[in-house]
């Protein structure tokens, strides 16, 4: 998946849910014994019915940080990349699955973020959450998503500084 395909504004699409929970049955048994504690959490735009956006399966992984390393290992042997975090306390792993079907010759990628600070997972869980509530700001996000990625160029940092302002508006009004 190209920078220009992946910062891209695609519409919703109902089978979100079911891909994430495909997702979620192979890092449970990717993590075998050491995933039997874990939390996996459908995060991101695609976790929003009707929001919109790259089209990623977000998914976040909360585990023990004893339990870290490890999981980092496994995710690396069943052919998971790596990126560059912004965060300290949070990996992040990609995926790219070549889609078949009406979507043949397309790419569908998932990303993972594995972390073992719970108020990671619980922002992305308020975010997500409020969103769900409140279409209106729905609304707004997806005018800022699609804004974003026209700025952006194919560059994720720009992406992401286009929707920070918003984001930690909402987290923090959601966290209350």
């Amino acid at each position: 998946m190209n920078n220009s395909e992946k910062y891209s504004f695609k519409h919703s699409q109902k089978n979100y849910p079911v891909l994430f929970l495909r997702e979620k049955q192979k890092l449970q048994k990717i993590l075998g014994e050491i995933g039997k504690r874990v939390v996996i959490e459908h995060i991101g735009s695609t976790a929003v019915p009707g929001l919109g956006g790259k089209g990623i399966i977000d998914i976040m992984v909360l585990m023990p940080k004893a339990r870290i390393e490890r999981g980092k290992e496994l995710l690396w042997e069943n052919l998971f990349g790596s990126c560059l975090n912004d965060s300290p306390d949070r990996l992040f792993f990609y995926k790219d699955y070549a889609q078949k079907g009406k979507g043949k010759g397309k790419t569908r990628r998932v990303h993972v973020h594995l972390t073992s600070n719970k108020k990671n997972l619980e922002d992305c869980a308020a975010f997500k959450d409020y969103l769900i509530r409140n279409p209106l700001a729905v609304k707004k996000y997806a005018e800022i998503k699609k804004e974003a990625a026209k700025l952006c160029k194919g560059e994720g940092s720009l992406y992401r500084d286009c929707k920070k302002r918003f984001i930690d508006k909402i987290t923090n009004l959601a966290s209350k």
